[in-house]
This record gives structure tokens, C-alpha cells and sequence, in this order.
């Protein structure tokens, strides 16, 4: 991945546990040369958690226009892959498996260390495997 190393976090709904462990990854993205960024027109990785509420739908799509390519979509968690514990609820869409992410980290929630792992790698044009552990 060429260009700045951006990543925009996306809360989308659920129980916070992917929220907290991107709290934690903060050391370890800033030693991948990654940095968390507070607007979307500044990230190159729009990094997904949660089972994406119907009422978030508007936001992801919002964010997704406001980055600039090459631009990747990252589902972090069980709950952003395809809805986790969630899924079949009223308020979801079941996850981003229908909007075809780059990546997918599965866990309930990731441990900080894979998520900085994964997104390191997917900044190195690494794309097999797509599913990190």
C-alpha cells in the first residue's frame, strides 16, 4: 500500500470488546508505522468493528467515499465478518461479508498484537491469507 498509512476506526455497533483491544493496539500499530486517524479523507484503511446497525450503514458508506485510493475495508472481529452474536437481528445487516472486505480478523474480540500484525502485513501488499487469526 503506497501513500500515507492511515487508518480510520469504525465502531458500528456491539458489545465495545473490538473497541477496547483497538485501544490496546495503539503501541503496536504505531511501531507498524500505522497511526489512527480522527478523518476518514486522511486514512487509507477503514477499519470496521461491529455488526453494522442498519443506522450505521449511512456512516461506513460516508466514510468509504471520503478516503482516497487505493483504499481498503478491514472487518475486525466475528461481529463486522457476518454479524457474530448478533446476527439475524432486526437492527443489522449481518456484518461487511456483502460489501466484500479486503480483510477479515477473526475473533471475539482480536488480540491487539493480530490486529496490528494484519493491517502491518496489508500495508505490505501482503493479501493471502485473507483471514487473520
Amino acid at each position: 500500500m503506497s501513500g500515507a498509512r492511515g487508518v480510520f476506526f469504525l465502531d458500528a455497533g456491539g458489545c465495545g470488546g473490538c473497541a477496547l483491544e483497538m485501544r490496546l493496539a495503539r503501541v503496536a500499530l504505531a511501531s507498524a508505522g500505522l497511526r489512527l486517524v480522527s478523518s476518514p479523507a486522511e486514512a487509507r484503511i477503514l477499519l470496521v468493528a461491529g455488526p453494522l446497525t442498519r443506522a450505521m450503514e449511512y456512516a461506513l458508506g460516508a466514510a468509504w467515499e471520503a478516503m482516497a485510493a487505493p483504499k481498503y475495508l478491514v472487518a475486525l472481529g466475528d461481529c463486522a465478518i457476518d454479524g457474530g452474536v448478533f446476527a439475524g437481528s432486526y437492527a443489522c445487516l449481518d456484518g461487511l461479508s456483502a460489501f466484500a472486505p479486503n480483510l477479515v480478523l477473526r475473533g471475539c474480540p482480536p488480540a491487539p498484537d493480530a490486529i496490528a500484525a494484519a493491517l502491518a502485513g496489508l500495508c505490505r501488499g501482503e493479501t493471502a491469507p485473507l483471514t487473520a487469526a
